[in-house]
C-alpha cells in the first residue's frame, strides 16, 4: 500500500471559515497570527497522542534521547495543553472531556 503525501494546505468547503482574519487554536493557545504554523509543524509526518501531559514530555525527551535529535519546549502557549516536538514528530496528550 503507497501512502499518498498530504496537501500542506487544507481546503475548506465552508466558505465562511476562508472570510476569518484569524484562526484561534484554543487549548493550543496559538493562532494564525501569533504563530507560523507552517514554519512550526509544517515538516511533521508522526504525531504520537495519548496519555498525561507529563508522560508525553517523558516520551519526547526519551525519543530525542534515543535519535539524538533536539526536543522543542512545550509548543503550547496555554496552560490547558502540550505539545512537544523532536524533529518530524510532535507529541501531545489525548484530552478528555468525558468523567471516567
Amino acid at each position: 500500500m503507497a501512502l499518498t503525501p498530504c496537501p500542506s494546505t487544507l481546503h475548506s468547503a465552508n466558505s465562511a471559515l476562508n472570510l476569518n482574519q484569524d484562526d484561534f487554536l484554543y487549548h493550543f493557545g496559538l493562532s494564525k497570527t501569533s504563530v507560523d504554523l507552517e514554519k512550526l509543524f509544517g515538516d511533521v509526518k508522526f504525531v504520537c497522542c495519548g496519555g498525561s501531559s507529563s508522560r508525553f514530555e517523558h516520551y519526547a525527551k526519551e525519543f530525542s534521547k534515543d535519535s539524538g535529535l533536539p526536543v522543542s519546549e512545550n509548543l503550547s502557549r496555554s496552560d490547558r495543553f502540550v505539545i512537544y516536538k523532536t524533529g518530524k514528530t510532535t507529541f501531545l496528550p489525548a484530552i478528555s472531556y468525558f468523567p471516567a
